[in-house]
């Protein structure tokens, strides 16, 4: 009888952390960020800015010397499968969600979301040829520090 309150007082307080852990990194993506570079910039290079929102849409702004030059608006969710968090980028229709001419709509693997810093990898997507594809094909590498 003891044994079995333990197990459940212990699964109710791992599934209770996990739950909380899950609301902590919804919160945690709030905000604008700056996407990184992987590249030597220069004062021509764009500036590229995505504002997740409370309403669960994110917006991506590009900016050159100080001045917006496009937007862009899609849908996303943070949810923990499979013992990871991912981020889901969608749109309602068929159209890209395009930042700096790149479609960034699909599932990506959290590898870290921390308040100031976050990283993430693409695993499924559209790949060069706009095609939704999983794996190596649809790869991309993002990184952010807050705006």
């Amino acid at each position: 009888m003891k044994k079995g309150f333990l197990y459940i007082t212990i699964a109710t307080m791992i599934f209770v952390f996990l739950s909380g852990c899950t609301k902590n990194k919804k919160n945690d993506i709030l905000g604008t960020w700056q996407q990184m570079s992987f590249t030597i910039e220069d004062e021509n290079s764009p500036k590229i800015l995505w504002t997740f929102n409370t309403d669960n849409t994110v917006i991506g702004e590009v900016y050159r010397n100080d001045r917006l030059v496009s937007t862009s608006k899609a849908n996303y969710s943070v949810n923990y499968t499979k013992l990871k968090y991912r981020l889901d980028i969608t749109r309602s229709d068929t159209s890209r969600f395009d930042v700096n001419l790149i479609d960034y709509r699909g599932v990506y693997a959290i590898g870290e979301l921390k308040r100031d810093k976050m990283a993430f990898v693409r695993v499924e997507g559209n790949n060069d040829n706009g095609e939704w594809t999983t794996g190596g094909d649809c790869y991309i590498q993002l990184e952010f520090v807050k705006y």
